[in-house]
């Protein structure tokens, strides 16, 4: 390795270790702020794997650092549903370097909230919630399948 390779390497290992500081920060928090008072369910943390149960499913998310096209880290979250031998996707966002969660990898203009508004937790839970409804786990049956 040249230097200039060898400084790009330590640059993108500090910017690794920049996003999974901030991923702890976030888990921390919203395991702080989990419960919901009003809610049907709550965000559970469990080996850094964020969960939500609901409606007779659990969703649940391992986060993974990801590189952004503009070349910084985030890390990506991706709510999964196991069931019937298959995984459904029913929530995805991506918290970025600035602790703002997003919708889209690619439009960083695609807010959802902050990852450290008091109401995340709650945010989180709707979105999943809202997710396994609109799912095909709630769809009719195939009719021509059966």
């Amino acid at each position: 390795m040249n230097h200039q390779e060898i400084f790009e390497v330590s640059n993108v290992v500090k910017r690794l270790y920049s996003i999974a500081e901030l991923n702890k920060s976030f888990i921390k928090f919203v395991m702080s702020r989990s419960v919901s008072q009003n809610g049907p369910s709550k965000v559970l943390v469990d080996q850094g794997a964020l969960s939500v149960a609901g409606f007779g499913f659990t969703a649940r998310a391992m986060p993974r650092a990801i590189r952004l096209i503009t070349g910084t880290f985030a890390m990506e979250f991706v709510f999964l549903v196991d069931s019937e031998n298959d995984e459904t996707e029913v929530f995805r966002f991506y918290l970025t370097d600035d602790g703002k969660l997003v919708a889209d990898a690619t439009n960083l203009d695609s807010t959802l909230i902050d990852y450290n508004n008091l109401h995340v937790a709650e945010f989180i839970c709707g979105r999943v919630l809202q997710g396994i409804l609109k799912s095909k786990l709630f769809a009719a049956r195939d009719v021509a399948k059966l």
